[in-house]
């Protein structure tokens, strides 16, 4: 058949795969550029689906031998693979080396949405999982009032509710030894820093919840992130950072965050699943647990939403001692 005589919808169809592989192509490479602008990290939302795009084009491209397409997929391919590689079941030890029973700490971390209606439903989910300590976002006057008194057996507390989402509240059944709430000049939410005592080791935990990067917001989201990270990079010994960070892994700021922390994600090794679903919007992974290299994950889950539009994280750990700091 002649090119005169290539159906018109063959050559729609042609166009469109050309066009699917060069949009592909503007996201992978944007999502590397975070560094320099703050509308980048939006491209690394997507980097999972990113890489199931480029599966698909080199597949159609290798059945239609149009090799140069072919090689820009490959390449695709292998930009977006390496930012997912470490979370598959194989890496970073994803198959616990101990019992998960013998984990020293179980944390539970959750932006329970400050509007929630379900609030007996999100105590049942904490309860049901038995954590030593809480970290809950979005911890509004109005579910202060409601759900407190549920908590009993968590003496140990560190709370700031505020009017709509920026409140935040701790619970521990560990002793708190040191506590500190940061806010820093034209920063507006609070930064949680406390030093918890655990068996012969004290740890620290740093929460927060940064506001999304929308356009209004860009800027600010940076900068909270980034004063978590100044925060953080004055720890030492074992160091978790908990929070909804309204950003993926891949983002440059959660990425320098964790350089500057010197802290991994807990989900490594533990796949990809989403915190975060509300329609129509894709689920997104934005809730993180950061962990430095005194603790092993012996566990990674995800609890159910109970009325917010995020799933609870829950990570059991073992601290591991060790003599050359943090990695």
């Amino acid at each position: 058949m002649s090119l005169n005589h290539i159906p018109s919808w063959v050559s729609v169809g042609q166009f469109l795969l050309k066009a699917i592989a060069v949009l592909t192509a503007i996201i992978s490479i944007g999502s590397r550029l975070g560094r320099w602008h703050w509308a980048f990290d939006w491209f690394t939302l997507i980097c999972d689906r990113t890489f199931g795009l480029a599966l698909l084009l080199a597949i159609a491209f290798a059945l239609l031998r149009w090799w140069p397409w072919l090689a820009l997929a490959t390449v695709l391919l292998f930009l977006n693979g390496a930012l997912l590689w470490g979370y598959l079941p194989f890496n970073s030890g994803g198959a616990p080396a101990v019992a998960a029973e013998t984990a020293d700490l179980r944390l539970y971390i959750h932006n329970i949405y400050y509007q929630n209606p379900t609030l007996a439903a999100v105590v049942a989910e904490v309860k049901a999982y038995d954590p030593d300590v809480i970290f809950l976002m979005e911890y509004s006057e109005a579910i202060q009032a409601q759900i407190e008194s549920q908590f009993t057996d968590y003496p140990y507390r560190l709370i700031k509710p505020s009017r709509y989402t920026m409140g935040l509240a701790l619970f521990s059944r560990l002793p708190l030894e040191v506590s500190q709430i940061h806010q820093f000049e034209g920063n507006w939410i609070p930064i949680f820093e406390t030093v918890i005592a655990l068996g012969k080791q004290s740890f620290t935990l740093i929460g927060g919840h940064p506001w999304p990067p929308a356009p209004r917001w860009a800027q600010l989201h940076r900068e909270q992130v980034a004063a978590m990270a100044q925060v953080a990079a004055g720890v030492e010994g074992p160091l978790i950072i908990a929070g909804d960070f309204n950003a993926t892994p891949w983002s440059f700021a959660l990425r320098d965050l964790m350089s500057k922390a010197k802290v991994r994600d807990a989900r490594l090794g533990f796949g990809l699943a989403k915190t975060r679903h509300h329609f129509p919007y894709p689920s997104l992974m934005l809730d993180h647990g950061l962990v430095s290299a005194e603790w092993q994950v012996v566990n990674y889950q995800q609890g159910n939403a109970r009325g917010s539009d995020h799933q609870p994280l829950i990570l059991d750990l073992k601290q591991r001692p060790i003599t050359q700091g943090k990695a």
